[in-house]
């Protein structure tokens, strides 16, 4: 699998955009400001669109994405998601006052956008041979992990996050999985905001980290802006006897 970087970033500036990646140009993972990224052709091959939660650095981009792609109408595009983030999306996003409701556009019974709920702990196959399993991170809404194979390709993307468990106690279960994609999103002088808000810092990371028990290369992403620099020597610092990798936008990752 390679993973297309549209955008890594806990917040927005310039040259900044919120969490979004393209799987093998077919399947998006989240759907932040990064979306943004692609042209409108490169939308309009999208199929499939998996979410972690419904905060919306996450998800704002699918929904200007449908209303970018529109009038040349594609074939459906299913959005999935466990069905706590459905929900909100279907109550709080497309409710025809916040933004349209493309479950229901052009109409009822054939919309653009279609919702599929995954379940946890299940695995579920998209776009033909692409697995998804969700895992419950801990976060201030209902916010999930994904454990994405495909043949002998495998990561583990983790939805926004701070101390956890579950997650963990799955990829021991699963020692093959070589590759995380992590938040960390504050300094560590910031651990009380991190807590609050339900994100790490480098030191609650680091800690977190100590209960898995094989050692996966670690990417990290979602860092707030302004920042970056002391949460990249923060993690390096931490995380001294882990493999990382900082993730940057336009980075292609390949997990062949």
């Amino acid at each position: 699998m390679k993973v297309r970087v549209l955008g890594c970033s806990g917040g927005i500036g310039k040259g900044l955009r919120t969490t979004s990646y393209l799987i093998d140009d077919e399947i998006l993972l989240d759907a932040g400001t990064g979306v943004g990224e692609l042209t409108l052709e490169e939308m309009l091959s999208i199929r499939h669109v998996v979410v972690t939660h419904a905060h919306l650095d996450h998800v704002c981009g699918l929904a200007l994405m449908l209303a970018s792609i529109y009038d040349d109408m594609p074939p459906p595009i299913t959005l999935y998601a466990p069905p706590p983030v459905l929900m909100v999306l279907k109550i709080s996003l497309y409710n025809w006052q916040l933004w349209p409701d493309f479950s229901e556009l052009p109409e009822e019974f054939s919309p653009l956008l279609q919702l599929q709920a995954l379940e946890e702990g299940a695995v579920t196959v998209i776009a033909e041979d692409y697995e998804f399993e969700p895992v419950m991170l801990g976060h201030t809404v209902e916010s999930y992990a994904y454990i994405i194979k495909k043949e002998q390709s495998n990561f583990c993307f983790f939805g926004d996050t701070g101390p956890t468990e579950k997650v963990w106690q799955r990829l021991n279960q699963l020692t093959d999985i070589n590759h995380l994609i992590v938040e960390t999103s504050y300094p560590n002088d910031d651990h009380i905001l991190a807590r609050q808000s339900g994100h790490y810092t480098a030191a609650l990371l680091a800690e977190d980290l100590k209960q898995l028990k094989h050692d996966p290369i670690v990417h990290i992403h979602h860092i707030k802006p302004g920042c970056e620099e002391t949460v990249i020597e923060q993690c390096h610092e931490a995380m001294a006897n882990r493999n990382l990798n900082i993730i940057e936008r336009d980075q292609v990752l390949d997990f062949n």
